[in-house]
């Protein structure tokens, strides 16, 4: 089952690798000569998996300590990243999880203490490399491995290097054997260059991103991760109907597509001076949506700074009448200035001569996509590190929880915590016709 997480690598016989004088003195670093053709129809054919529906319990993702506390510190990074990341305007969602696995990846072709900055900032500063890569792999295969018919979960690693590029051997051997990459040759100075990625990135986010609008000019190498989530509520909401809305700005919107059950419910519930906290489990309940309202008088942005996602102190069993906005939201974040303000101020420009001679980090990017209706949730990201040359009682009166403020949100592993999207909400749909709950 684990073979379904990723495309899986692009495996190749001992030929694969060649060497130069510099192997036949010791030096078995390097792998020389074109990896393979572009990635064609026929490639995708015979990677391109399909996961197979099945009808299964939540299976808890288990982790040691160490394991959970990295998860706390990831989340803590989250937090970071989404509050340069936030707008008052524009609804924001970004893939800490996505962002997580390219940084891990990026940081074994990175040298000290380049390499160090990277970790200390994701917070496991305590983690060898090893330890990281095996951390991120884990992850990944066991969110995957509890796919059924009403949740899905899927990501996948590749890595294209342009024809005649030189690479480490060390550095394929490590995102091939256990990041399952695929990775294949591009000729970057090809007009056609993107499509062969964005074909890619679509197939991967099943069609939810297309286009992935890269700049490649004189890019030397991509690595890339994507995400995809699919998922219907444990309990469908069974309500369409317009309620207020205030946005970032403080403007109202009367007009704004309300969805809810109906009536009030038993949920897993929290409030304190801050905010109000409701969690709704997808499918199985292997997945669930943490949304966190903040109370009047306090923003999201002041709220981010001191927001504990593994803390939030949700208790089962609250009767609550709830009732939230439909939203979406389609972002495009450049991410390096972004990383340069949560710690990692050397990573623009930074050598990856652990992947090739006078290789540097030109630009990360993350491309992501988020629905959420009365059905469900349906979330996508793609995150690609372009390179160039360069040297938690039940009450007798049900709460009210009512999102019709900005709020955040994060979709995650229920378990452990793991955040796989997370974002901030300010612009609701409009809600267009009281016939919307027919469709």
């Amino acid at each position: 089952m684990r073979n379904i997480l990723f495309w899986g690598a692009l495996l190749a016989p001992l030929s694969f690798y060649s060497c130069t004088d510099d192997d036949n003195n010791g030096n078995d670093n390097i792998l020389v000569e074109d990896i393979d053709g572009e990635l064609s129809n026929e490639f995708y054919e015979n990677l391109s998996w399909k996961v197979k529906a099945r009808n299964i319990s939540a299976v808890p993702l288990n982790l040691s300590g160490k394991e959970m506390k990295a998860v706390a510190n990831n989340n803590l990074f989250a937090n970071k990243v989404l509050a340069q990341l936030r707008s008052n305007d524009e609804n924001t969602m970004f893939s800490p999880i996505s962002l997580e696995i390219a940084l891990a990846m990026l940081d074994n072709g990175l040298y000290s203490p380049v390499q160090k900055e990277v970790k200390t900032a994701l917070g496991m500063q305590d983690f060898s490399m090893e330890e990281i890569n095996a951390f991120y792999t884990k992850i990944a295969e066991s969110l995957n491995s509890t796919t059924d018919t009403t949740s899905i979960f899927e990501s996948q690693n590749s890595f294209w290097a342009q024809y005649g590029l030189k690479l480490r051997k060390n550095f394929v051997d490590v995102i091939t054997d256990q990041y399952k990459a695929s990775v294949a040759n591009l000729d970057f100075t090809n007009p056609n260059a993107n499509d062969t990625i964005d074909a890619w990135a679509n197939e991967a986010t099943h069609g939810l991103i297309p286009k992935l609008n890269l700049e490649l000019k004189n890019t030397k190498a991509i690595l890339a991760n994507s995400c995809y989530f699919k998922a219907d509520w444990a309990e469908k909401m069974l309500v369409d109907y317009p309620i207020t809305f205030t946005d970032g700005n403080g403007n109202t919107i009367k007009e704004a597509h309300g969805i809810s059950y109906g009536s009030e419910r038993t949920m897993t519930y929290a409030e304190n001076g801050s905010y109000q906290a409701v969690r709704l489990p997808y499918g199985n309940g292997t997945f669930c949506m943490d949304i966190v309202l903040p109370a009047n008088g306090t923003s999201t942005a002041d709220l981010l700074t001191k927001l504990d996602w593994n803390n939030l102190g949700l208790k089962d069993n609250n009767l609550v009448e709830f009732s939230m906005v439909k939203f979406k939201a389609e972002n495009i974040h450049k991410m390096l200035n972004k990383l340069k303000d949560v710690g990692m101020p050397s990573l623009k420009r930074a050598a990856l001569d652990k992947i090739s001679d006078d290789l540097i980090l030109s630009d990360i990017q993350q491309n992501t996509f988020i629905e959420v209706d009365r059905e469900g949730t349906k979330a996508a990201a793609v995150t690609t590190a372009l390179a160039k040359d360069g040297f938690n009682e039940r009450l007798e009166e049900p709460k009210k929880f009512n999102v019709d403020r900005p709020f955040l949100f994060a979709i995650r592993e229920q378990n452990t915590g793991v955040i796989l999207f997370m974002g901030e909400v300010v612009k609701p749909e409009n809600f267009t016709s009281p016939f919307d709950f027919f469709h």
